[in-house]
């Protein structure tokens, strides 16, 4: 079997978003995560959308910065799909960045489901 590769992408609307975000008094609002059990063949959205919310975490990483942890939970009683993507949306509802997840059963049981992903971002001043 091959090794997984790890794929994050900053999508052309984040790439839009950082750039207007450091224009002075504006910033990015990272508000909700998705994911969703596509084959991440599109940037504009996941092609396979399972459960969408909002972030519950994000922070900078104090040592390594320009790099930023979000986090995002999934309730137990959503489940039944298998996650492979991901993605993050601004407050616009854009989607900022997406990835590949491991395929990753998500039951629908008594535990929530806490996915972790880190992103190399740069400017992470500009990122709320």
């Amino acid at each position: 079997m091959a090794d997984f590769i790890q794929v994050n992408v900053i999508t052309d609307a984040g790439k839009a978003a950082i750039a207007n975000a450091l224009l002075p008094a504006t910033a990015v609002d990272l508000t909700e995560f998705a994911v969703g059990s596509g084959d991440l063949e599109a940037q504009t959205a996941l092609v396979a959308e399972e459960h969408r919310g909002a972030i519950t975490a994000a922070e900078v990483d104090p040592e390594v910065p320009g790099i930023v942890t979000v986090e995002f939970n999934i309730p137990a009683p959503v489940g039944g799909f298998t996650m492979t993507e991901w993605g993050l949306f601004d407050a616009e509802e854009n989607l900022f960045a997406i990835g590949n997840y491991p395929a990753s059963f998500k039951a629908t049981d008594t535990t929530d489901a806490t996915v972790r992903v880190r992103l190399v971002i740069g400017h992470t001043e500009a990122i709320h």
